[in-house]
């Protein structure tokens, strides 16, 4: 099955149709997919990078992001050029997803992988009575193509109302062994595997962030009961805010808890929690709360 994501750079009028052309593509596959792939076919996840105010891209074209033989997912990453030709947004990004099977087709032959792409051929057969997919992808322009790199900036200038994560104001102290912990709901009690496919890339996104910055290390994560959670190690208060932003350029700050988890000397309680995440968030979290109490229906993936 298509596993679809787009990570955006900031909303602007140059992107709006793109943007929205995603959104459609990714509508149109819940239509038309089942909620788990065939046996013996896999996730192909294709995650759409659109260049924005805030936030630009570090290559060109499409290239692989990601394998794993355990779960059985593929991902790639797409360039938007930003603009685009007016009216060639959906020829686009439908061209993206003829080229990314192409180009997956091609990485598992050359690892003599036997895994079954004839269920993702079915679903872009598909996929033509709902979107305006390119002919061929031989005809795609010349943006599509792999492994094209450009020094475009990757700046982040902090989106508005993110900027301030509390975490410079609240008790916190770096060396206290916090925790982060982002949380995000499933699609159900169960997870399906899109759902995982979410958790994984956004476990890579965050690694690669935090390496960057040298802000923490991602610590695992877990998934089920309904939601998934990614931990992540913070050495620095930079940290809390180098998750904000990953979260908002992927699109998921929306849906996202971020707590801080922290060590309490003195105090009645060994552990204490803050949220960081949403804005103006006034529950109290505790070890008593569902942070610990949902453990028991946690399950590795």
């Amino acid at each position: 099955m298509f596993y679809v994501m787009k990570f955006v750079g900031g909303h602007s009028s140059e992107n709006e149709a793109v943007v929205a052309s995603i959104d459609r593509l990714e509508r149109c596959l819940d239509r038309i997919q089942p909620r788990e792939p065939a046996a013996g076919s896999f996730v192909l996840g294709v995650a759409f990078h659109v260049p924005g105010p805030l936030l630009g891209t570090d290559f060109q074209g499409i290239r692989k992001e990601g394998f794993s033989r355990r779960h059985r997912e593929l991902n790639m990453e797409v360039a938007v050029p930003i603009p685009l030709e007016a009216g060639t947004e959906d020829a686009f990004v439908g061209g993206a997803m003829l080229r990314a099977m192409d180009l997956a087709e091609e990485l598992l032959r050359a690892r003599s992988v036997d895994w079954s792409t004839a269920h993702l051929r079915e679903t872009l057969r598909r996929l033509r009575g709902c979107f305006d997919l390119p002919s061929a992808a031989d005809s795609l322009p010349a943006a599509l193509s792999p492994g094209a790199t450009s020094a475009a900036s990757t700046t982040m200038h902090g989106p508005p109302g993110i900027a301030g994560s509390g975490v410079d104001e609240g008790p916190w102290d770096p060396s206290s062994r916090g925790m982060l912990i982002i949380q995000l709901p499933t699609r159900g009690q169960s997870p399906t595997a899109a759902d995982v496919a979410v958790r994984h890339q956004l476990e890579d996104l965050l690694e690669g962030a935090l390496n960057a910055d040298g802000a923490g290390g991602l610590d695992g994560g877990d998934i089920g009961g309904g939601v998934m959670n990614i931990y992540v190690q913070p050495w620095r208060r930079q940290a809390a805010d180098t998750v904000l932003h990953v979260l908002e350029r992927s699109g998921r700050l929306a849906e996202a808890t971020v707590v801080l988890r922290f060590h309490n000397e003195g105090a009645d309680e060994e552990e204490s929690y803050m949220v960081l995440w949403p804005e103006g968030y006034t529950g109290t979290y505790t070890s008593e709360n569902e942070f610990r109490e949902q453990s028991a229906g946690e399950q590795e993936s």
